[in-house]
């Protein structure tokens, strides 16, 4: 009797090990699914020219194999446009950039991760403001009054600045405008400015500027 009783101890015994080690083992799968394979500190883009410089950093990487750029153009739906090859695992900070071409429309930018299994996860989305491109840009004194008419080509439908300074940097007039997609004509009037004197006149739209210099009648 004692002897069937040691048997039907060590058999429970042993049973209650495997358990224990099933339940462990599922606890680690479980713990491992819910880790993070990138740790996002930063996204950010900026437009200089016709280009768009996409940055992001990330703190910490497990098991990244790949990062790739993606767009839109309403915040929903996304397509990929560029791959950039992630640092494995890494517990330091890494830093990464991608430059694409710019639009002359509203874009939304966010980076997609794939570990190594497929397995995906994505940063912030970011807006992108058009890029903005003044062209031919011409000042005029009209004859009669004296006053100044700037012409210029625009890209697209933007907000502009127009500044007259002195040669020294000294500021006499400004005016914001809404610029127009095509040939702009802005005439500035009452200006009061000095015969025979040197102004310099400066437009500014987005990232891009035109000045000229003129000497008043």
């Amino acid at each position: 009797m004692n002897q069937y009783m040691n048997l039907r101890q060590a058999a429970t015994l042993i049973f209650c090990i495997v358990m224990m080690h099933i339940s462990s083992s599922n606890a680690q799968i479980i713990k491992g699914t819910d880790t993070l394979a990138v740790s996002w500190l930063y996204i950010d883009a900026n437009t200089s020219e016709n280009l768009v410089d996409v940055k992001w950093i990330t703190d910490a990487e497990v098991n990244n194999d790949f990062f790739t750029v993606e767009v839109s153009t309403d915040g929903n739906s996304f397509e990929a446009i560029a791959k950039v090859k992630g640092s494995g695992t890494s517990p330091m900070t890494n830093y990464y950039n991608q430059t694409v071409e710019a639009a002359s429309f509203l874009r939304y930018f966010r980076i997609r991760q794939t570990n190594f299994d497929g397995r995906s996860s994505f940063s912030d989305v970011i807006a992108v403001a058009p890029a903005t491109e003044v062209g031919e840009f011409r000042v005029q004194q009209t004859p009669d009054n004296g006053d100044l008419r700037i012409s210029f080509l625009h890209n697209s439908d933007a907000p502009a600045y127009i500044v007259i300074t002195d040669l020294n940097g000294k500021m006499f007039a400004d005016k914001h405008i809404q610029s127009q997609t095509g040939l702009n004509q802005v005439d500035l009037q009452n200006l009061n400015l000095t015969p025979q004197y040197k102004y310099e006149v400066t437009l500014v739209s987005g990232t891009s500027s035109k000045s000229q210099k003129i000497l008043t009648r």
